[in-house]
C-alpha cells in the first residue's frame, strides 16, 4: 500500500478569481521539494520517489496528488514514508504555531517560500497525508510563522563569527569558567591585557591532559594561564576565540617589598639621566 499527499492551493479572491500558473506551480513544487528535504537534503540518500498520480483544478483551487514509490523496485518505502510525511507536518504545524525547535534546518528555505505565497496571492494551502490529520496554511499563520523564522535568523546572524584575522601565537589570561564549543570543551578566559573575555576551545589531547572535565572548575578556575594556538580576532580587534594547543600555568610570584625597595631599574643613572635617554639625548 502507497503513501498518499495530497497539496490544494486556494487563490486570494483579492488577488483574482484564478492561481496564476506560477504561484500554483511553485507552490506545489516547494512542498514537494520540502517533502523530500524531510527524509535527507542529500538526493543520493533518499528511498522515496514522489510520484504524480492525480492533478486537477475545481476552479478555482488546484489538488495535486503524490504517492511514495522506492526509488529501488525491491524496497518498502512503507515506513519511510510514514516517518517522513510525519516529520514534515510536524515542522510545518510548529511554525506555524511560532515554534522552531527541532524543524528539519534544510527545509526551512523553502517552507520559507511556501509561508509567504500565502501572505500574498494564495488565500489557502491545504496538505492532506494518508492516515494523517489534514492542516493548513492560511495567511494568519503563515505570518506567525514568519515571525518565529525572523527570531530564530536574527539570533543565528548575532550569534555568527565575525572573524576580521586569525594569528598564530600565545595570549594570557585567567581561567574564569568553563563552557563548549560545537560540542567541544572550552575555557572561558579574561585577557590579561584587554580585561575582556574569549572563548579558549581545546584539541582532544589538550584536554585528556588537563583531566577530568568534571574537575576543571575546581582545578582551574582563577588560574593564570599562557595560551598558545590560533587566535581569532574579530572586526573591532578583540580576541573572540582561541583554538588552543598549548597551555601553561604562569605560577604567581611572591616578592617582598625588600627586594623592590633595592631594585635598581635605574642600572645606576640619574631620573634625568634616564628621562633623557629614553627622549634620545645624550647624557652628560
Amino acid at each position: 500500500m502507497t503513501k498518499s499527499f495530497s497539496i490544494t492551493v486556494y487563490p486570494d479572491p483579492l488577488a483574482g478569481e484564478y492561481l496564476t500558473v506560477s504561484d500554483a506551480l511553485n507552490q506545489i513544487l516547494d512542498m514537494i521539494d520540502a517533502l523530500e528535504r524531510a527524509e535527507s537534503p542529500n538526493q543520493g540518500e533518499r528511498k522515496i520517489v514522489w510520484r504524480l498520480t492525480k492533478a486537477h483544478t475545481n476552479s478555482p483551487p488546484f489538488t495535486l496528488v503524490a504517492e511514495a514509490y522506492p526509488c529501488k523496485p525491491d524496497l518498502s518505502v512503507v515506513l519511510e514514508a510514514n516517518r517522513v510525511t510525519g516529520v514534515l507536518a510536524g515542522d510545518v504545524k510548529n511554525l506555524l504555531e511560532g515554534r522552531v525547535e527541532g524543524v528539519v534546518f534544510d527545509a526551512i528555505p523553502t517552507i520559507k517560500r511556501i509561508i509567504a505565497r500565502n501572505t500574498t496571492n494564495i488565500q489557502r494551502t491545504e496538505v492532506v497525508i494518508d492516515g494523517a490529520e489534514a492542516f493548513n496554511i492560511s495567511p494568519h499563520n503563515a505570518r506567525v510563522a514568519q515571525a518565529a523564522i525572523e527570531r530564530v535568523e536574527i539570533a543565528q546572524r548575532e550569534a555568527a563569527p565575525d572573524w576580521k584575522r586569525t594569528e598564530y601565537g600565545t595570549v594570557e589570561g585567567e581561567i574564569v569558567g568553563l563552557t563548549k564549543w560545537n560540542g567541544k570543551p572550552a575555557l572561558v578566559v579574561v585577557e590579561r591585557l584587554s580585561e575582556k573575555d574569549f572563548t579558549c576551545v581545546l584539541s582532544n589531547e589538550l584536554s585528556e591532559r588537563l583531566g577530568p572535565q568534571h574537575n576543571w572548575a575546581e582545578v582551574w578556575e582563577g588560574r593564570r594561564v599562557h595560551l598558545t594556538g590560533a587566535l581569532q580576532y574579530n572586526s573591532d580587534g578583540d580576541l573572540k576565540r582561541a583554538d588552543i594547543e598549548n597551555f601553561e600555568e604562569v605560577p604567581w610570584t611572591d616578592v617582598r617589598i625588600a627586594d623592590l625597595k633595592n631594585l635598581d631599574v635605574l642600572d645606576g643613572r640619574t631620573l634625568k639621566e634616564h628621562l633623557d635617554l629614553l627622549r634620545g639625548e645624550e647624557v652628560g
